[in-house]
């Protein structure tokens, strides 16, 4: 297990930041991956030497999650995929597989993921440790409501079996849980038909009332026809909203629930979409990510309340020229709850939520050293917390949140002490370290 003083140099700057790059923190010790890495033998290292572990997906995120201040790292993610099985209906993949070769994996046999997020070099595991939403959410709600079954290394050194049948509890908090209860070697998916077409139309508005208004049907469509769906807020450019309908062949008939609108679009067939659109994504972020801080919040609601937060957070940007000039885009997602899927407490929906919930983002670019341009960023991220609360609503936890007590309190107030009571029972040493579900970030970190 080679100490962080032992890397080169690029290597310490991979394992000491995340993608975002705003936050600096220095393991102790880093485990690069390996197939044959044996994680009861490292959990037990890291025990003897009185080191916290923190695990390490693709690092794609943004608050500092995946990394270690003075601790033992462990990577967990591959740029292959392994599948160990599958039936047609379900398939058995390794955690720290690569999603966009497991998707390829799967096309291959006609099969494919159900909602996968819109950037795909990340690691399976890193996706179910935070929800999973894409575009298509609409339809298929969050990437942790088709897990079938995982298998997860406890801090205790236990191999488990983990389903709605076997450890329920567990189940639902280690899912969206932040890997605050151990390690998710491989897990148990559902799978739906892999449809390579997709029938598309984009609308624009300028007038932000008009365009949430044409977004109200969303909110009680049950359908079950394949759909995709992203919007984008503008600031100085028109709202958009992005509907598509995948499709076997390019010529069969859809369903389009869209049209009732009665406005002009423009529309299009695109063979496999979601592959090409995780390219450009990867390609315009890696560009930005040289000279910037990137970090994204997002914070869900039912409609009526999404609309609120959606007057509110622009005028606050309007208004803030400081803040508004890092806004690199402004999403938003439909997530339409999954049926007979469990609840998780750590999910952005609320157990009394209805079916469609809105997902809103925030993508931020951020000069780095320009304490002025965070401290804007930061007054808009704080308002819409506060905002977040107030309205009843819930965060993504694969974002960038700055919580306190309070906050803790307001999302999760059963759902802290059972993950408390979870990890005296799986934990009882304390050697996963501490995350945003427990502790508050050290400001001192930030770049």
């Amino acid at each position: 297990m080679p100490l962080f003083e032992q890397l080169s140099d690029r290597e310490k700057d991979v394992y000491s930041h995340d993608y975002g790059g705003m936050v600096h923190r220095e393991p102790k010790k880093v485990v690069q991956f390996r197939r044959d890495t044996d994680l009861k033998q490292l959990i037990e290292e890291a025990v003897n030497d009185q080191l916290s572990v923190t695990l390490r997906g693709a690092g794609r995120g943004c608050a500092g999650q995946s990394l270690s201040k003075g601790g033992t790292l462990i990577e967990r993610y591959q740029r292959d995929a392994r599948l160990s099985g599958f039936d047609g209906t379900q398939a058995t993949a390794a955690a720290s597989s690569n999603l966009c070769r497991l998707e390829l994996a799967l096309n291959e046999h006609g099969l494919s993921l159900p909602v996968v997020p819109v950037y795909l070099n990340l690691s399976l595991g890193g996706v179910l440790s935070a929800g999973g939403l894409g575009f298509h959410s609409i339809t298929q709600g969050q990437t942790v409501e088709h897990v079938r079954s995982f298998t997860l290394m406890t801090p205790k050194g236990e191999r488990l079996l983990v389903s709605p049948d076997s450890h329920e509890t567990l189940f639902r908090h280690v899912l969206c849980g932040q890997g605050q209860l151990g390690v998710i070697e491989e897990a148990t998916m559902g799978l739906v038909p892999y449809k390579p077409y997709t029938h598309f139309a984009h609308y624009t508005f300028d007038d932000l009332n008009a365009f949430l208004k044409s977004l109200s049907w969303i909110s009680s469509w049950r359908g079950d026809a394949t759909l995709q769906f992203v919007g984008s807020i503008g600031l100085e450019e028109p709202h958009v909203a992005m509907y598509g309908e995948d499709v076997a062949e390019s010529s069969d008939p859809v369903c389009a629930p869209w049209l009732q609108q009665g406005v002009p679009a423009h529309t299009y067939v695109e063979k496999n979409h979601r592959l090409k659109h995780h390219y450009e994504i990867a390609f315009n972020t890696n560009e930005v990510r040289q000279k910037k801080g990137v970090l994204y919040s997002a914070y869900c609601f039912p409609y009526d309340e999404f609309c609120e937060h959606a007057h509110l957070l622009l005028s606050l940007l309007k208004g803030d020229k400081e803040a508004s000039a890092c806004v690199t885009r402004i999403p938003f997602y439909a997530i339409r709850k999954q049926d007979n899927a469990p609840f998780f407490p750590f999910s952005p929906r609320q157990k009394a939520s209805p079916s469609m919930l809105f997902g809103l983002g925030i993508n931020w670019a951020v000069p780095l050293k320009n304490e002025a341009a965070w401290r804007a960023v930061k007054k808009v991220l704080d308002a819409s917390l506060l905002h977040c609360v107030s309205l009843g609503g819930k965060p993504y936890l694969g974002c960038w949140h700055d919580f306190n007590e309070s906050h803790l309190n307001a999302f999760y107030p059963r759902a802290s002490q059972s993950l408390e009571e979870l990890k005296k029972q799986w934990d009882p040493k304390g050697i996963i370290a501490e995350g945003q579900l427990n502790k508050k970030r050290d400001d001192d970190a930030l770049g």
